[in-house]
């Protein structure tokens, strides 16, 4: 583990596996309890996440795919 910006990240060669909801929110540009809405599967359960302890996490790959599919389906501008 290191940290990229203050926050803790897991890490794998270097490249971001893993995005923590403070990342999330500050890409997707939406509110704390917004992000923390999305990150329990209240907004839109295709989102991929999962818990360690009492963190959430999504991996990039996941998060990645689950935000082409939103564009895709015509759900954003």
């Amino acid at each position: 583990m290191s940290r990229r910006n203050g926050l803790a990240t897991i890490e794998k060669d270097d490249k971001l596996i893993c995005y923590t909801p403070k990342e999330v929110k500050e890409i997707l540009n939406i509110s704390q309890s917004q992000t923390y809405a999305l990150f329990a599967k209240q907004i839109d359960p295709n989102f991929k996440s999962f818990r360690i302890g009492a963190s959430y996490r999504i991996r990039k790959y996941d998060f990645e795919i689950w935000l082409d599919d939103l564009v895709k389906s015509n759900k954003v501008a």
